[in-house]
């Protein structure tokens, strides 16, 4: 997909959780993002961020991927990041708690609610990751 876009690929390869607790793995994927940011890593990457800078993941990635890009948006307590993300790809991602749906929506926001029995991630596990992630 990349060479077919033409564009650079930087895979971040965070700590993993249950092993390393939250928020090392977002600190890992901040480290790099602030990083690429800088003039030495564009030219040891041999890109120019100015002509776009995409954050992106998958699942736990794209959770960090959306709190990383929320942190650089602009608030003023946070760090500016030059040059600003112009794009973001999210797979996946589980960005809103079952907790904070809004009423309104829940009849509607089904997906974590039907995989009770499906093979792999279950209800039971997201409700350990989240546990293991939101401080539950």
């Amino acid at each position: 997909m990349s060479l077919q876009c033409g564009v650079v690929v930087l895979n971040v390869e965070y700590r993993l959780a249950p092993e390393n607790k939250f928020p090392v793995g977002w600190q890992d994927s901040y480290d790099i993002v602030k990083w690429a940011a800088t003039p030495a890593a564009q030219a040891q990457l041999s890109v120019d961020l100015t002509k776009g800078f995409i954050l992106g993941g998958t699942s736990a990635g794209a959770n960090f991927t959306a709190g990383i890009s929320h942190f650089f948006a602009g608030h003023e307590d946070n760090e500016k990041l030059s040059p600003q993300l112009t794009g973001l790809m999210f797979i996946a991602p589980s960005v809103c708690h079952p907790d904070a749906r809004p009423e309104q929506y829940k009849n509607r926001i089904l997906s974590v609610d039907e995989i009770n029995d499906a093979p792999g991630l279950t209800r039971k596990s997201i409700d350990y990751f989240a546990g293991e992630h939101f401080f539950l």
